[in-house]
């Protein structure tokens, strides 16, 4: 006997259709949804859509749990963390050179027990279809390094999610849904795959109106529903304490997956002070609400919120820098994932300050969007908003300031030269002037607010500089803004 996933018998239109959707279970034969959602037809329409379905389904749950929303999924691994994943992923790399039956399937899982279903055929589908899902992941991407990190992710993820979403695991009774805003890559897909051989429904909204190539050609599995303007704008977290639903002494603690990037200490800061944060990011956009173009001078002023990281090795030798920029007056500074991949610990200059400041968090990092997010103590510093105005043109003019081979916080001036997709990622190709230790520096409008984060150029030509956009650069903060 078997788990039969019945995919898509029924056509979903919007995100509240899937609210609304019954997922029930008969005779071991389950019609799951499968819906991914390039764009939407109104940004606040469809932001007002999301705490509507949060609401309704987290009220249906009553705390029984089963219904989970995330605004992207978590990308850090911590020392610890990653550690135990590697040796999980040793094990496994040797349970699929040997004959991969159910008995050396069932050995492996009894070892690396990352979740468990009480229900046998449940048991025995999911561990099938993590399989199935590597193998695909393989089959698209080749043999190398990046299916280990895939591996490691996904039993991240399993451990992370899975908990909250299968809350009954013993009769097929209760499935769980999921719903997803981010970025839809190849690992991303499959983990939503994984959940859907699984029976959970998955609704997922790709913020922008193009999906990926590599996930086009296998669209065949979900449904598909384009639009041709972008979700733009704040996203809200998922927040199910807000709904009321638990009793005050049964109320469940929300946990990092929940809001994402959050930091246990921005949620303490967070619940303690709302107005001031409120207050805050009314500040930070005051250039952007007013329009006001600024002086050369008020730009430069703005170098006093890059900073300077240096990067060090276990043996506490310095080997790299680069720059950053605050976009938290809370310490979190913004750079490349190149500029501190291979770091043991990191030291971060402020102008003005004859101290470094040390930390090894590494709070958040995206190898393919070359984004990483570092916290440091919290500063006495105006943060850098991030640009959600009108549409960036070329030509358009735009200064960069960054730690060019350690020269602190030069300025420089340029314009949009164009916009780029490289390795699918969206750049600014841009002519102000950078060289080695500008990557992780700020790419600003006139306005003084943040298009871009600096990330590389092309050594065969002068001025050829690129900079990761503003729009991927909101997605990866995610509930950081």
């Amino acid at each position: 006997m078997e788990l039969k996933i019945i995919l898509n018998e029924t056509k979903i239109n919007t995100l509240w259709e899937f609210a609304s959707f019954e997922n029930r279970c008969s005779n071991l034969e389950k019609n799951t949804v499968f819906v991914i959602q390039a764009g939407c037809a109104d940004s606040e329409k469809m932001k007002e859509e999301l705490v509507r379905t949060d609401e309704k389904l987290t009220g249906e749950e009553k705390g029984k749990g089963g219904y989970l929303r995330v605004n992207g999924l978590d990308m850090y691994l911590g020392e610890k963390e990653r550690s135990l994943y590697e040796k999980t992923l040793k094990d496994y790399e040797e349970y699929k050179r040997g004959v991969a039956d159910k008995e050396t399937r069932r050995c492996f899982w009894e070892k690396h027990r990352l979740f468990s279903f009480q229900n046998g055929i449940w048991e025995s589908a999911w561990e099938e279809s993590f399989d199935a899902v590597v193998d695909e992941y393989q089959a698209v991407r080749g043999n190398g390094a990046g299916v280990g990190n895939f591996v490691i992710l996904l039993c991240k993820w399993i451990s992370e999610y899975f908990p909250q979403l299968f809350k009954q695991t013993k009769a097929f009774s209760r499935f769980p849904r999921f719903v997803y805003v981010g970025n839809i890559r190849i690992k991303e897909y499959l983990f939503f795959k994984l959940l859907v051989y699984c029976g959970c429904d998955v609704f997922a909204i790709e913020p922008g109106v193009l999906l990926r190539d590599e996930i086009k050609k296998m669209t065949p599995y979900a449904q598909i529903n384009c639009f041709n303007s972008p979700l733009e704008g704040k996203i809200p977290p998922y927040d199910p304490c807000r709904y009321n639903t638990y009793p005050a002494e049964k109320r469940p603690v929300q946990k990092l997956s929940e809001v994402p990037f959050q930091t246990p200490a921005e949620k303490k800061q967070r619940e303690r002070h709302p107005v001031l944060r409120e207050q805050r990011a009314e500040k930070n956009s005051m250039n952007s609400e007013k329009g006001r173009e600024l002086s050369y001078e008020e730009l430069a002023g703005i170098a006093g919120s890059v900073v300077m990281i240096t990067v060090y090795d276990q043996n506490r030798k310095a080997f790299a820098t680069g720059s950053g920029v605050l976009i938290r007056e809370d310490g979190y500074i913004l750079t490349n994932f190149h500029v501190v991949k291979e770091g043991a610990f990191f030291s971060v200059r402020l102008e003005e300050e004859d101290t470094p400041k040390l930390t090894r968090e590494l709070v958040k990092y995206h190898p393919e969007n070359d984004l990483a997010l570092l916290k440091i103590e919290p500063v006495a510093r105006r943060p850098v908003p991030v640009h959600r105005g009108e549409e960036l043109v070329r030509g358009q003019k735009v200064v960069a300031i960054g730690s060019p081979l350690g020269l602190f916080n030069t300025v420089s001036d340029g314009i949009i030269a164009g916009f780029r997709s490289i390795n699918q990622i969206p750049m600014i190709q841009f002519t102000a002037p950078i060289s080695h230790g500008s990557s992780g520096g700020a790419l600003l409008n006139l306005k003084g607010e943040l298009i871009g984060i600096v990330t590389a150029g092309f050594q065969d030509g002068q001025n050829l500089n690129l900079a990761v956009d503003c729009d991927t650069i909101r997605g990866f903060l995610g509930g950081f803004l």
